[in-house]
């Protein structure tokens, strides 16, 4: 139903591309060209999709044949996790304070705007 969801909602890219040759007069080169944009993502998208699952089996397969204890593995993926998880909010609250930090003024804030002369009027 997700995917489905996903499928169903139009592409930005196809909505511009059919409205640009239906102001041409060529829709259906327009339609032509929707489908084969279609086409590609549908077999990059699978392609990616496939090879991410063939890479976590040999991932896993190599992993367990390497390590004495799942268990230790586990541990170690989940400070890992942790770590990162930690690293983000740390990075998060940074930015936050030194947005707080920074002055509300500017020169793009307060300063009004230059009066410039039109170029063939003066």
């Amino acid at each position: 139903m997700t995917v489905g969801a996903i499928g169903m909602r139009p592409c930005s890219g196809a909505v511009l591309m059919l409205g640009a040759a239906s102001l041409l007069g060529q829709f259906e080169v327009g339609m032509a060209s929707v489908l084969a944009m279609s086409l590609g993502t549908g077999i990059t998208v699978s392609a990616l999709a496939l090879a991410s699952i063939l890479a976590r089996g040999w991932a896993q397969r190599r992993l367990t044949k390497q390590q004495h204890s799942q268990r230790s593995v586990q541990k170690v993926t989940g400070w890992v996790a942790l770590a990162g998880g930690a690293l983000i909010v740390i990075l998060g609250v940074s930015l936050s304070i030194a947005g707080i930090a920074q002055p509300a003024s500017g020169p793009l804030l307060n300063e009004p705007p230059a009066q410039q002369r039109h170029p063939l009027t003066g």
